[in-house]
């Protein structure tokens, strides 16, 4: 393909549907691969990895897009409510809410990851990930990643 990277899942975006596609979770078939060591080298690679969004299906980006604000906002709101006097315990609760909804949704692929004990960092690594889709999504959107390393 015409990418730096993300030519698999573009592939599996393009030609993937219910009938030829199958999520498997089998450790086998895991593939592992070696963590960037610098601040410059990481930002390079995700924001390559970003980039390549734009041409998934318009359906998938609507969806993908519509996930990344919604979690900002919550976060956002969750974050101001203090600010602007709203029922802290009607905030908390939502958050808790939030994140237990999560754990019943997550928690047989955590077990099949062989990841059970993770599960508890959850709401934290929920909150980085949403600040992490949306920055990385605004650069990758706007930037043009023109060399692989």
């Amino acid at each position: 393909m015409h990418v730096l990277s993300g030519d698999d899942d573009l592939f599996v975006n393009q030609n993937g549907t219910a009938t030829n596609t199958e999520i498997e979770i089998h450790p086998d078939t895991f593939m592992y691969t070696h963590a960037k060591t610098g601040i410059a080298a990481l930002y390079r690679q995700k924001k390559r990895h970003m980039g390549v969004g734009k041409l998934y299906r318009n359906s998938h980006r609507r969806m993908l897009s519509f996930d990344a604000m919604s979690g900002l906002l919550f976060y956002t709101l969750f974050i101001c409510c203090p600010a602007i006097y709203f029922e802290p315990i009607l905030a908390l609760g939502l958050f808790v809410f939030r994140w237990l909804l999560q754990v019943l949704i997550y928690r047989k692929s955590f077990i099949k990851l062989n990841a059970k004990s993770q599960l508890w960092y959850l709401p934290f690594l929920d909150f980085v990930y949403y600040i992490y889709i949306n920055v990385f999504g605004v650069i990758g959107t706007f930037v043009k990643t023109t060399q692989w390393k």
